[in-house]
């Protein structure tokens, strides 16, 4: 094999892999954005009754966070800011506990993830409080682009406390997003395939009317996204 040959290789390897990688960002900009900052662990996890409580709250997420004093805030089930906290550590916030009386709490973080992005979210915990049965209730979600009926929400039990929703017709990653206008920011459950069905769980720490999102990516440049309404009896 000549120079020349070799040359004529040499080129066309770093033209494949400029094109390859240019490529790869085309996907990355086109496929559903899921490369923000998470909380991936809370030291008393979401929808958890518990009987003592630790000195605590500790979040951590996938990497390292910012935020402002009073980015951590712990709320009794009336929205009320009962304590708050501004200590971070690089992918660690960290809340002290003081004495509490029997109610569901919500743990209310908001800070500022590496590329810029803000991010906002809650948890919540029942303390010293057991969740009351209620009936299954089933809900329309509509679709968010044409507005039509998509999905058929499940609640099984439709009082405050530790509920289950599912999901079927339907098969992906996802989530599901429960805003209540007392705590501002979403409790955001992930999904997880159970016979065919996608189940999440989590705390409805006050009655009222909740706006729900869900998420579910189906395919590397789809994500089918449903909206409605749930209402929380006490």
């Amino acid at each position: 094999m000549n120079r020349n040959m070799l040359k004529i290789y040499s080129f066309s390897g770093r033209v494949l892999a400029i094109l390859s990688l240019s490529f790869l960002c085309l996907l990355s900009q086109m496929a559903p954005s899921y490369a923000h900052a998470e909380m991936v662990s809370i030291n008393i996890a979401d929808g958890s009754h518990v009987t003592r409580l630790p000195d605590n709250v500790v979040l951590t997420f996938n990497e390292i966070v910012t935020g402002k004093e009073g980015s951590l805030q712990l709320l009794n089930s009336t929205g009320k800011i009962l304590l708050r906290s501004g200590k971070i550590n690089n992918d660690v916030l960290v809340l002290k506990l003081g004495k509490l009386k029997p109610d569901r709490y919500v743990v209310r973080w908001g800070v500022i993830s590496a590329d810029g992005h803000p991010i906002a979210g809650a948890t919540s915990f029942a303390y010293n409080l057991k969740t009351n049965p209620g009936p299954t209730k089933k809900y329309d979600l509509k679709d968010s682009i044409t507005g039509k009926n998509h999905l058929v929400l499940s609640l099984y039990g439709d009082k405050v406390g530790k509920r289950i929703v599912s999901i079927n017709g339907i098969s992906g990653e996802g989530t599901i997003e429960l805003r209540n206008k007392l705590f501002g920011a979403p409790f955001i459950w992930k999904f997880s395939i159970d016979n065919g069905e996608m189940i999440a769980s989590g705390m409805l720490p006050a009655s009222g009317n909740y706006d729900v999102t869900v998420r579910v990516r189906t395919g590397i440049f789809d994500e089918v996204v449903s909206t409605g309404t749930i209402s929380i009896k006490k």
